[in-house]
């Protein structure tokens, strides 16, 4: 009979370590899962996150660009009326030394 019980309590103890070690490997995989979906979405914000500030800056970028054509459009054509001013300006002045 003590031959049984000793038998028993081993397998006892053999079943207990491998259902503890079981669980343990479930958990380690469990957790490494988790961790690597966390990875992923974290990468994924990041991703996403970087893809609209490019995208913004190649807003402002544009924005710039509109910005800076306006203005030297704007140089130009008063720059031509400037030049027309003066060529009118001219003209009547050569026309007053008629008139004098």
């Amino acid at each position: 009979k003590l031959a049984n019980i000793t038998d028993n309590k081993a397998q006892a103890v053999a079943s207990l370590s491998n259902s503890m070690q079981e669980k343990q490997d479930q958990l380690y995989s469990k957790e490494l899962a988790n961790r690597l979906n966390y990875i992923t979405l974290l990468s994924g914000l990041d991703t996403n996150m970087n893809n609209r500030i490019l995208s913004m800056l190649g807003q402002a970028n544009s924005n710039s660009a509109a910005g800076n054509a306006y203005s030297a459009n704007a140089y130009s054509s008063n720059s031509n009326n400037t030049s027309f001013l003066s060529d009118a300006l001219a003209i009547a002045g050569t026309a007053a030394k008629f008139f004098i």
